[in-house]
């Protein structure tokens, strides 16, 4: 429904359409003087403060004249169907890929979020043809057509933020978009493949799978360790639980540690360390 505000005398009235992206102005006849003051003081009134030059430029574009009982635009927001579209805050391209094969070194590459983090929102193409996303009194349009469904974009350990149009990281990980366009948190890492020979120490701030055998590598991880094969010759430490199917064999220099429980098939010449359960 319109709303309708009338200046004190009534000589003026402003309708403003329910979407609020335009008002329009009536001059109405009387024997009464109607001067610039009143106009002006009526727009103050109605709280109007975006779309005044758009107006103009609509009544000079379609010849139109301000004429008694005639509506003429005060304020004009255009809306677009296309000025809408969704911001990644981080690059898909150098992120972890859950479909695609990795290296350790990659990880320095990637980008790691803190939970709270926000991930992805609706930005504004405000210059591709002259669009607003704002209405006539200066808010955040509420009812753009074709505006983007936030909720179709959210993926594993991510939440919407609906006021602010943002997706925010439920969790701290890696972010990554999907094959879908869902965003996506990897809270845990898995590597296909034997983890051999490291020069350096690789600390991982997730957790890590590795579908394979752990040998001499120096591996640290602050959540927990999962390894399909045989640790041999190696330095691993978890902040959680770590779990290995197979065997830990002459693991004696800093050994095997977790902070968590530690199982596995057997322990053959190594030192282990856990202030959890130990099984094997």
């Amino acid at each position: 429904m319109e709303n309708i505000i009338y200046s004190p005398s009534g000589n003026v009235s402003i309708r403003i359409n329910e979407d609020k992206m335009s008002a329009w102005m009536y001059i109405h006849k009387s024997d009464r003087v109607i001067d610039e003051k009143e106009i002006l003081n009526l727009i103050d009134d109605s709280g109007i403060c975006h779309g005044f030059e758009e107006a103009l430029d609509w009544m000079a574009e379609n010849g139109y004249n301000k004429e008694f009982e005639k509506p003429f635009p005060v304020a004009i927001c255009k809306t677009s169907a296309s000025n809408e579209t969704i911001s990644h805050h981080f690059d898909p391209l150098k992120t972890y890929n859950p479909n695609k094969e990795w290296q350790f070194k990659d990880v320095q590459t990637w980008t790691f979020i803190e939970a709270g983090t926000v991930l992805a929102s609706v930005s504004f193409n405000l210059f591709n043809d002259g669009a607003s996303v704002y209405n006539i009194f200066g808010e955040i349009a509420t009812n753009l057509p074709g505006s983007l469904m936030l909720s179709d974009y959210l993926g594993q350990n991510v939440c919407l933020d609906s006021d602010n149009k943002q997706i925010v990281a439920a969790v701290a990980g890696y972010p990554y978009v999907d094959e879908n366009n869902k965003i996506n948190i990897a809270e845990n890492l898995v590597y296909k493949g034997d983890v051999k020979l490291t020069k350096v120490p690789l600390t991982l701030s997730v957790s890590l799978t590795i579908e394979g055998t752990v040998n001499k590598a120096h591996l640290s991880v602050l959540k927990d360790l999962n390894v399909s094969g045989n640790v041999i010759s190696a330095e691993l430490y978890s902040e959680g639980n770590i779990e290995i199917k197979g065997d830990i064999i002459d693991c004696q220099t800093t050994g095997v540690i977790a902070m968590g429980n530690l199982a596995c098939n057997s322990i053959s010449n190594s030192l282990v360390l856990c202030k959890g359960n130990l099984a094997y």
